[in-house]
């Protein structure tokens, strides 16, 4: 059984090499590798050149010629497969060497999607964060457990039919994140027969710059993922409904301290959703007070740190230390800021290796740095790590500044 080998790749020239020597180890042999770059171009193709020039498969590449997002890139992928069946990898993951064999037996036994056991990492480090073999639910009610959460982790652990991607079709472009959620929920309800292999042989990434770091922009996607299927008839209503009540509630949070109105309409959404449910009315009546209070728009930094201040690099310190006396920084006390604070001790207590990914505990830096503006004020986003140019910008700009930092930093 031919089995393509799919890695789509936008700046991905430190771990591209990587990944294609997993390929190269593996024991099942009869593969072939295309590899999509995604606009970027920074040594990718003459990487996938030198490595095609030491093996006898087939190896390609093409380069999209502008940056359309990683759901465009497998769907040129898919278009130009050959294999009977296909694997994704990301350009940052990799596979133990006998991932592509286990996953074609299981094809060879009549299953269209299989699904491994998953190994983050640090990218950094190389250290194991965690160990997930695949859920059981999926291969129970596959339809069921994708609709409930994410199961599947990563889409590098996924092995597809040809039969199964003929009938699913492309990659929804209009999803930024969790297009492969979507995909692997479409291919089920398409027929696609899920079978899971428990053992793990997929090794998943996990660095600031992954979807995780992200946490508006995931809320968003999860949203539309839920409107999206919010009419699919294997799913009860209740649970639909509970669903996008949830989502939108998560999202509505998230927006508080910078869009008072939009998170007003995302928590009124989410009550007629479910109308008895009293969670969302409290965050609903903060969010309605600070739409409707007067606000004036001073120089003044505000800055709302949701730790209390216990990673000693996160964006607030750093906006702090740029401004200096430039502006007046205050720190806020958002309502669940003590015991967030309580949480930070308690953990730096336990654990006092560095944690780069922050979200990998509840104890998330949301560092979230805003200005008190009217609602409908210019602002300037900015989202990561370095935006010193920017920040020097904004220190004699007259337009306010929000700023929100998910950032990966050390525990005191």
């Amino acid at each position: 059984m031919k089995i393509s080998v799919l890695i789509p790749a936008y700046r991905a020239e430190a771990t591209l090499a990587h990944a294609l020597e997993c390929v190269r180890q593996q024991t099942h042999r009869d593969w072939e590798i295309v590899v999509v770059e995604d606009g970027s171009r920074d040594g990718a193709e003459e990487i996938t050149r030198n490595f095609a020039a030491h093996v006898w498969q087939s190896v390609r590449y093409e380069n999209l010629g502008r940056n359309m997002g990683v759901a465009a890139a497998r769907n040129r992928l898919l278009r130009v497969a050959d294999g009977e069946a296909c694997a994704f990898l990301d350009a940052d993951d990799g596979w133990t060497c006998e991932h592509l064999e286990r996953a074609a037996a299981h094809l060879s036994l009549g299953a269209d999607l299989v699904v491994t056991g998953v190994r983050t990492f640090d990218l950094a480090t190389g250290k194991t964060l965690a160990s997930h073999p695949p859920s059981a639910v999926l291969a129970v009610n596959p339809v069921a457990a994708l609709f409930a959460e994410s199961v599947i982790i990563t889409s590098s652990c996924v092995v597809l039919s040809r039969e199964a991607w003929s009938r699913t079709g492309e990659f929804d472009r209009t999803l930024r994140i969790g297009e492969d959620r979507d995909y692997w929920l479409r291919a089920v309800l398409a027929g696609a027969a899920v079978r899971i292999e428990p053992d793990v042989t997929c090794n998943y990434a996990k660095h600031a710059g992954s979807a995780m770091g992200r946490t508006l922009l995931v809320a968003e996607h999860a949203v539309r993922f839920y409107e999206k299927h919010f009419a699919l008839a294997e799913i009860p209503v209740v649970l639909r409904r509970h669903r996008l009540a949830s989502a939108l509630a998560v999202e509505a949070r998230l927006l508080r301290a910078t869009d008072a109105q939009g998170s007003a309409r995302r928590l009124i959404r989410a009550w007629q959703l479910r109308p008895f449910a009293i969670e969302p009315l409290p965050h609903l009546a903060f969010s309605l007070w600070r739409c409707l209070r007067p606000r004036s728009a001073p120089r003044t930094l505000f800055v709302a740190d949701r730790l209390g201040g216990q990673c000693a690099h996160s964006g607030i310190h750093q906006l702090a230390r740029f401004f200096g006396d430039r502006r007046v920084v205050h720190i806020l006390e958002t309502p669940d800021t003590r015991p967030r604070r309580w949480v930070g001790k308690l953990w730096s207590l336990l654990n006092r290796a560095p944690a780069r990914n922050q979200s990998l505990t509840y104890t998330e830096l949301e560092a979230r740095c805003t200005l008190a503006v009217r609602p409908f004020a210019n602002v300037h986003f900015l989202v990561g790590e370095n935006h010193s140019a920017l920040l020097a910008a904004a220190a004699t700009a007259p337009t306010p500044v929000i700023a929100t930092l998910h950032m990966p930093a050390s525990v005191l």
